[in-house]
């Protein structure tokens, strides 16, 4: 399994306003429990993206809590981000990464990322 997706399902959880995670997480559970007991009526490629669902069900709700209102967590988005930004551009290579149509909106939708986290921990500072 790569790293890169498995990144966002912290970043998802630490930046997520908790209403929209709380959603989430509820969705998320009721997919994977659907999933268990009819899994018949899924198909195969699915079950990949179903069991990459079960992190953000098994996220512990209070060690959450305490790190998205935390320097710590806003630390920890910023260091998903500044690794993101990094494999990004390492796996097109730099003039690739700012001159291909999709490459440059991927670099700067992931330096937009960035930028709620260095927010909150200018904020939390």
């Amino acid at each position: 399994m790569n790293i890169v997706p498995m990144l966002l399902v912290p970043y998802i959880g630490l930046n997520l306003p908790s209403i929209l995670f709380n959603i989430i997480r509820w969705i998320a559970s009721m997919v994977v429990m659907t999933y268990l007991f009819f899994q018949q009526f899924f198909v195969d490629y699915l079950g990949f993206p179903i069991a990459l669902l079960l992190p953000l069900v098994t996220v512990p709700h209070l060690l959450m809590i305490f790190l998205r209102n935390n320097i710590i967590g806003a630390s920890m988005s910023i260091a998903i981000g500044i690794y993101l930004l990094d494999e990004h551009i390492r796996s097109r290579g730099p003039r690739q990464a700012f001159t291909e149509k999709r490459g440059c909106t991927n670099t700067l939708a992931i330096m937009l990322m960035l930028v709620s986290p260095f927010l909150d921990f200018y904020n939390l500072s």
